[in-house]
């Protein structure tokens, strides 16, 4: 069990808690809440309560009841989930099933392709499902289902708890959590997944994953090796605002002497620099917001919020510095440790989030006790 959020167990479940190792046969009856659960093979199930879910074997579970979205990466292909009416075989996909009280299962492909074989009857044909695609399955056999008339909503990521006061979360790059066959000193996926919408980043050079930060249900972070061309990022900016913002994340610097780009959204717009030993919030346009030396090897929390025409630079929840003047508004590309000045960024980053905020109800006082861990 890999992560949890707001999970309750019932008693007759083997697993009650975060990081416990299962085995094959043992059983989670999940009571509220949502659990991940990664296989061996690098296969990542997300079950949704109420739920009842058997580990068979390292590459195959059987969900009795409940809801499950599973994430597998190439080197899972194979990956098997069992049901009361059902197997469903992934073929390098991601795919949500759902088993209701009577057995009846539905499956919908969110990528990729699956095959779907009744177990009833015994020489059914098994279905084969592309993106786009769902099906259902009873006693007697399965059936193509429309996913628009389909009532069954999957979750395919752990929420972050939600700030109150007026923010809400439009994109979250775990860096790490989201792919399937992520382990410390493995070169990183080729497309870092946003937990919130369906946007992906693109990989340059052999950034690697570490050990994740003290955020909360952190497991691993991204280690940029100070390369050139060593980033993520997509052609797009996460938001064009130019107030009523707030970017955030983890970060680990290992060397002082450097300059880099942690986090920008746009290439002309804002973002979180390291400057020589210190780190500082940017808006283009203007010019650094704020400024505070740190430790190298050491992780921080940085937040550059803009609202009601403020910008500021907190570092583990403490105001750095502040500034009125209005940013350039955002075009072009969002990056993630990225290269400036032909000098490039060395050391871990993690849990990389973008808010809006409302010009009305947003409270810093919330936000900060919502998001930011305070000294």
């Amino acid at each position: 069990v890999t992560a949890t959020r707001e999970a309750t167990w019932d008693a007759a479940s083997d697993a009650n808690f975060k990081n416990i190792e299962l085995f094959s046969g043992e059983r989670l009856v999940l009571n509220s809440g949502l659990a991940e659960v990664t296989f061996e093979d690098g296969a990542v199930v997300l079950i949704e309560s109420p739920a009842e879910f058997l580990i068979d074997a390292a590459s195959a579970g059987t969900l009795a009841q409940g809801k499950l979205v599973a994430r597998v990466n190439q080197p899972a292909a194979g990956f098997l989930v069992h049901t009361p009416t059902a197997t469903i075989t992934d073929l390098g996909t991601e795919f949500g099933v759902s088993v209701a009280d009577d057995g009846v299962t539905d499956v919908a492909v969110l990528e990729g392709v699956v095959s779907v074989a009744a177990r009833m009857p015994a020489d059914a044909t098994p279905i084969r499902l592309v993106a786009g695609q769902a099906a259902q399955v009873d006693d007697r056999g399965a059936k193509l289902s429309h996913p628009t008339s389909n009532s069954v909503r999957f979750t395919q990521a752990l929420p972050v708890a939600k700030p109150t006061g007026g923010a809400t979360l439009i994109a979250r790059f775990p860096m790490g959590e989201e792919d399937g066959d992520a382990a410390p000193d493995n070169v990183t996926a080729e497309q870092l997944r946003d937990a919130v919408a369906a946007r992906r980043l693109t990989r340059s050079g052999n950034p690697i994953y570490t050990e994740g930060s003290p955020a909360e249900e952190s497991r691993l972070a991204v280690s940029f090796g100070g390369e050139a061309d060593e980033h993520y990022s997509a052609s797009d900016v996460v938001t064009s605002a130019t107030d009523n913002f707030a970017v955030t994340a983890w970060v680990r610097s290992e060397q002082a002497e450097q300059v880099g780009a942690i986090v920008w959204n746009g290439d002309t717009g804002w973002g979180i620099l390291q400057r020589g030993g210190s780190f500082c919030g940017h808006l283009n346009g203007v010019g650094d917001v704020g400024s505070c030396r740190f430790e190298p090897g050491q992780w921080h929390q940085l937040a550059l919020i803009r609202h009601g025409g403020i910008a500021t630079f907190y570092v583990n929840g403490t105001s750095v510095g502040s500034d009125p003047r209005a940013p350039m508004a955002p075009r072009g590309s969002f990056w993630i440790g990225c290269t400036v000045n032909n000098f490039h960024f060395h050391g871990g980053i993690d849990e990389v989030c973008v808010f809006a905020l409302d010009p009305n109800s947003f409270r810093i006082e919330d936000f900060l006790a919502n998001v930011i861990q305070q000294d």
